[in-house]
C-alpha cells in the first residue's frame, strides 16, 4: 500500500535532500548565521557518525565502539557491532573534491583508508588497521598500525634575493605509529577508555589520550563526559587538552552530540552534529573547517530508526519458504576450499536453528500464514516429528499453511505437512500415502558366495538375543527375536505416524487408517477425493494465485529476505546471562576425532566429545549441559571414555557438578544410550529409537577365500596363546570361549552403568527384561517400568528442563559445542580434498546406504567389544 511505498522511498529521498543541503553549505554560510568561537561546523549526520574526517563519528575514547574505533580507540573493536561501512567525501570550500576516506569493521577487526587525488591504490596517504577482543563482559583490549603522510611546503630565495626568483619546494615523509586500546565499563551508566599511540621503534610515547564518559539517566538518551590528550613538546614536557562532548537522543534514530577543545583556557573546534538513522545504513553530510562532505553508512545490525513507523494490522502478511534438504543436529561446516570446487556438497540445515524461526514466526503476530514450496526432506523420523509439530503449533495459533509440491508428496512428507490448510500439486502427480514398511538387507548369501564367513559374538540368554546387529551377515532372513521387536518397534511408530495425520487433518484416527489402507493415491483426483489435498495446479497456475494473494490486503515475504539481523545493544554493560551448553553427539561412536561437515557428522569422536564435556564443566559461566544425542553406538571403548567424561561432570568433579541432561534425537541406542545414562535427567521424541542395551562382536574371516585362490599361511608362536584371534584361520573354540567372556564382562559393565545412574533400576535381573539388546521408541521408554526415559520432549524442552535444574527462570545463551578449529588447523583443513563422497554419490540410493553401513562397520573390525543398535533404521 501507500504506507510500503513511502518505508522504501523515504530513506532515498531524504538522503537526496541530505546530499543537496550539503552541496549548499559552506564553513562561512555558518559563520554568517551563527556568531561563533574559533571554529564552528554544523553537519547532519546519521546516529553512528560524527566529524567522519578525523575520527569516523568518534567523540570519545570511552564511546568509540563502532566503526570509529578503527582510528580512535582500537579497544572498541571487541565490543559486538557486527559489520559496519562508512564511505565520506570531503568537499573543500571551493566545490573541490580532493580526498575520499573510507573505514570498514569486521566483527573485531577494522582498518580505516584516506586517499588523497593521485594516490596510488595500493599507497593511501593515511591508515589505520586495528583488532580488538573482550576479556570479560566488560573489559575490552585492542591494537592497531597507523601509517600517516605528512607534507610541508616551504619557499627558498635564489642568491639574487629576487622574490620572484624564489623557489618553491615540497617536503613528505610517512610516519608509522602502534596503538594500544583499552575499554573498561563497569556499569551501564559509566565507561573509561585509554588510547596510548608509540612511534614506530616502540621507545616513545606519542600521545595518550584518557577519556570517561557517564549516563546520568535516560539510559543511552543523556552521555556526558570529556577526553584529555597529552603529548610530549619539543622541550620534552608533557602538555595536555581537554574534549568535552555531549551527546542526546531525543527520539528514535536521532542523534544530536557537540563537542570542543578546550586549550589555554579557550573553547575551540566546537562542532555541532546532528544524528538521522535509517536502520542499516544512512547518508550524511558534515562540515568542519574550510571543507563540508557527504557519505554514506552501513551496519548489519538492526538498530533504531527516525523512519520506523509501527505496523498496523490491516494486512495479512505471508512468509514463503522451500522445505527441502538434509535436516542435522549440528551447525553445518564449510567444505574445504577445493572439494567446495571439485565435489560440492550441499550444506545441511540445523534443525535448532530452524524450529526457533517458526517459532518466531508463530509468536509474530504480523505473520498470518506460510506459504511451504515442498521437496525433498531428508531426517529421520524424530526430527520429522519435530518438524510437524512446529507447524502444527504454527497452525494452532489461528494461522494459515498453503503448501505446493511441484513433484508430488511423498509418504512421510505428507506426515510433515498434513496440517496444512491447501494443499496442491500438479496433475499426473499424486500422494504415496502407504503406511511404514521396513526392508531389512541381509548379506549371509552374498558372504557365503565369497567363501567369507562371519563370526558374530553377542550376549544372549538360552542361546536367544536381540542384539541383533550382526543379523544381516549372520542370516538370511529375520530370526524371531529380531521380528518379534520390530515388530513392536515399528507398531509404536506408525501409531505416530498414524496420530500425526489424525491431529493434522482433524480425522477420527479410524478415518485416518482406512485412507492410509487405500493408498497410495497414484491418481491426482483420487487424493483430492480423499480429502488429501485441495487441489491441482501446475507451477504457473500456483504463481498466479499468489499473485491474487499477494493484493492490497495481503504482503508475501521470501523467507531468504526475512532480516535476521542482531540487534544493536546501547547498554555498556549489558547483564550477564548465564549459560547453557549444548554439546551435539552425531554419527558413529569411534575413537578419535569427530568430522563434522556441510551435512553434519558421521562420527562421533571420542577425543572431540570428551573434550567439548570437559570445556563445558570447567567454564564457570555454564550452569548446565545439554548432550544432544543421535547415534546407534559403536566402540564400546570410545563409548566408555565419554561416559567417564560425564561421570566426572555428574558426581566426581566435585567442585564442577552441574546439571547434565541428556537429548536424544532420531537414534541414541547402544552405545548412544550408553552415553546418556549417567545423565539427571534423559529426554526423548515420541518416535526416537532408543534402547539396544547389549554387546556384540563382529569379524568377517576371509581365510576360506584366500584358501580357495590357492593363498595359504605358516605361523610360527612364542607364547601357548600368540595366535589368539587370528585372522588365517577360523577361530577356535577356546578363542571363541574366551571373546564370548570379554562380551559379557562388557554387557555386565554397561548394565551396571545403567544401574548407578537411572535411579529406578535396582536389579541387575530387571533390566534384563529390557535389555539383551531390544530396540524401543522413546515413548515406549517411558512407559516401561523401568522408564530408560524420563520424559518426552525435543531439544528445546531439554533446554528448559536444564535451566529448572540449574535454578534458572531468565534467557540464556546457548554454547554450541564442539567448538571450531582454531585457526591454523582451520586453513589447513580448506586445503584438503575428500573425493570419497563424490564417487559415492554416483550410486544408487540402496546401494549407497549400504555401503555406509559397510563402512561403520569397516571402523569397529579392531573392536572385541561394539555397542551397536541392530541396524540403520530409515522411517520412509
Amino acid at each position: 500500500g501507500v504506507m510500503e511505498i513511502v518505508t522504501n522511498i523515504a530513506p532515498i529521498a531524504l538522503a537526496l535532500i541530505m546530499l543537496g543541503l550539503g552541496l549548499g553549505l559552506t564553513v562561512q554560510d555558518f559563520k554568517r548565521v551563527i556568531t561563533t568561537p574559533k571554529d564552528f561546523s554544523v553537519g547532519i549526520i546519521c546516529q553512528l557518525m560524527a566529524n567522519p574526517k578525523h575520527d569516523f563519528g568518534g567523540v570519545s575514547v570511552a564511546t568509540a565502539d563502532n566503526v570509529d574505533a578503527t582510528t580512535l580507540n582500537p579497544s572498541g573493536l571487541g565490543v559486538n557491532r557486527g559489520n559496519q561501512s562508512v564511505f565520506f567525501i570531503p568537499i573543500t570550500d571551493d566545490k573541490k573534491i580532493n580526498s575520499v576516506h573510507s573505514a570498514e569493521r569486521y566483527g573485531n577487526f577494522g582498518y580505516s583508508l584516506y586517499y588523497q587525488e593521485d594516490d596510488p591504490l595500493f599507497s593511501p596517504y593515511a591508515g589505520s588497521i586495528g583488532i580488538g577482543t573482550s576479556i570479560s563482559r566488560n573489559i575490552y583490549l585492542g591494537a592497531s598500525w597507523k601509517k600517516q603522510t605528512n607534507v610541508y611546503y616551504y619557499t627558498l630565495k635564489n642568491d639574487s634575493g629576487d622574490k620572484n626568483d624564489s623557489e618553491k619546494y615540497k617536503k613528505q615523509w610517512v610516519e608509522n605509529s602502534y596503538n594500544i586500546g583499552f575499554l573498561y565499563r563497569p556499569f551501564n551508566f559509566l565507561s573509561f577508555g585509554n588510547n596510548l599511540s608509540l612511534t614506530e621503534d616502540l621507545d616513545k610515547i606519542n600521545w595518550n589520550r584518557m577519556g570517561f564518559a557517564m549516563r546520568p539517566f535516560l539510559k543511552h538518551r543523556l552521555t556526558i563526559g570529556t577526553d584529555a590528550i597529552f603529548y610530549d613538546t619539543k622541550d620534552d614536557n608533557f602538555k595536555y587538552t581537554l574534549h568535552p562532548f555531549v551527546s542526546i537522543e531525543p527520539l528514535n534514530g536521532i542523534n544530536i552530540s557537540a563537542s570542543s577543545t578546550f586549550d589555554d583556557n579557550t573553547f575551540s573546534n566546537v562542532s555541532i552534529n546532528i544524528g538521522l538513522n535509517f536502520g542499516h545504513g544512512g547518508a550524511y553530510a558534515s562540515s568542519s573547517n574550510s571543507s563540508y562532505g557527504l557519505g554514506f553508512t552501513k551496519y548489519s545490525q538492526q538498530t533504531e530508526t527516525v523512519l520506523k513507523i509501527k505496523k498496523k494490522k490491516d494486512h495479512e502478511q505471508y512468509i514463503r519458504m522451500e522445505l527441502k534438504g538434509n535436516f542435522i543436529e549440528e551447525k553445518p561446516r564449510d567444505a574445504s576450499f577445493l572439494n567446495q570446487i571439485i565435489s560440492p556438497t550441499p550444506k545441511g540445515i540445523q534443525l535448532k536453528s530452524w524450529l526457533e524461526e517458526i517459532n518466531k514466526l508463530t509468536e509474530d503476530k504480523l505473520v498470518d500464514g506460510l506459504i511451504i514450496d515442498l521437496g525433498n526432506v531428508s531426517a529421520g523420523f524424530a526430527k520429522r516429528n519435530e518438524i510437524r509439530r512446529a507447524f502444527q503449533s504454527f497452525k494452532n495459533a489461528g494461522k494459515k499453511i498453503i503448501v505446493y509440491s511441484e513433484y508430488g508428496i511423498s509418504n512421510t512428507n505428507y506426515f510433515l505437512i498434513s496440517m496444512a490448510d491447501e494443499i496442491y500439486i500438479p496433475e499426473m502427480t499424486g500422494v504415496d500415502l502407504r503406511g511404514l514398511n521396513i526392508n531389512v538387507t541381509f548379506f549371509r548369501g552374498l558372504l557365503d558366495t565369497l567363501y567369507i564367513v562371519p563370526e558374530v559374538f553377542r550376549v544372549n540368554y538360552d542361546g536367544k538375543s536381540y542384539k541383533t546387529a550382526g543379523d544381516s551377515f549372520l542370516n538370511k532372513k529375520m530370526s524371531d527375536e529380531m521380528r518379534e521387536n520390530y515388530s513392536e518397534l515399528f507398531g509404536d511408530l506408525y501409531n505416530v505416524y498414524v496420530d500425526g495425520i489424525s491431529e493434522g487433518r482433524n480425522w477420527e484416527k479410524t478415518k485416518t487408517l482406512e485412507i492410509i489402507n487405500n493408498g497410495p493415491y497414484i491418481i491426482t483426483e483420487d487424493a483430492i477425493d480423499a480429502g488429501l489435498i485441495s487441489g491441482s495446479m501446475y507451477p504457473d497456475q500456483f504463481e498466479d494465485y499468489l499473485k491474487k494473494l499477494n493484493d492490497e490486503k495481503n504482503t508475501i515475504i521470501k523467507w531468504n529476505k526475512i532480516d535476521r539481523s542482531d540487534e544493536y545493544t546501547h547498554d555498556w554493560a549489558p547483564k550477564k546471562k548465564d549459560k547453557i551448553a549444548v554439546i551435539y553427539a552425531v554419527g558413529s561412536i569411534m575413537s578419535g576425532e569427530s568430522n563434522p561437515g556441510p551435512s553434519g557428522s558421521t562420527i562421533m569422536g571420542d577425543k572431540t566429545i570428551m573434550k567439548a564435556i570437559k570445556s563445558a564443566r570447567e567454564d564457570k559461566d555454564v550452569k548446565a549441559i545439554v548432550l544432544r544425542i543421535d547415534s546407534g553406538g559403536g566402540s564400546a571403548l570410545a563409548s566408555d571414555h565419554m561416559w567417564r567424561e560425564i561421570y566426572k561432570t555428574t558426581t566426581e568433579d566435585t567442585s564442577n557438578v552441574k546439571p547434565f541432561i541428556a537429548s536424544m534425537s532420531d537414534v541414541a541406542a547402544s552405545g548412544g544410550y550408553y552415553i546418556a545414562c549417567e545423565a539427571d535427567k534423559i529426554l526423548a521424541d515420541e518416535a526416537t529409537i532408543t534402547g539396544s542395551i547389549g554387546v556384540i562382536g563382529l569379524r568377517l574371516n576371509f581365510s576360506k577365500l584366500l584358501n580357495k585362490w590357492g593363498i595359504t599361511s605358516d605361523t610360527l608362536k612364542f607364547g601357548d596363546n600368540a595366535g589368539f584371534g587370528d585372522a588365517s584361520r577360523l577361530i577356535s573354540s577356546e578363542d571363541r570361549e574366551r571373546i564370548q567372556e570379554s562380551i559379557n564382562d562388557s554387557y555386565d559393565r554397561f548394565k551396571s552403568r545403567i544401574i548407578a545412574g537411572r535411579e529406578n533400576i535396582g536389579e541387575d535381573s530387571d533390566l534384563d527384561k529390557v535389555a539383551m539388546g531390544r530396540v524401543f521408541t522413546g515413548e515406549r521408554s517411558t512407559l516401561l517400568d523401568l522408564r530408560l526415559v524420563d520424559e518426552l520432549g525435543g531439544l528445546h524442552d531439554a533446554i528448559e528442563a536444564a535451566k529448572q535444574s540449574a535454578n534458572i527462570s531468565e534467557e540464556v545463551d546457548i554454547i554450541e559445542y564442539p567448538l571450531g578449529k582454531d585457526s591454523l588447523n582451520e586453513l589447513k583443513a580448506q586445503f584438503e580434498v575428500d573425493l570419497t563422497p563424490e564417487l559415492v554419490d554416483y550410486l544408487p540410493k540402496e546401494l549407497k546406504d549400504e555401503w555406509e553401513y559397510l563402512k561403520s562397520i569397516e571402523g569397529f573390525m579392531g573392536e572385541n567389544s561394539i555397542l551397536i543398535m541392530p541396524y540403520k533404521i530409515e522411517v520412509e
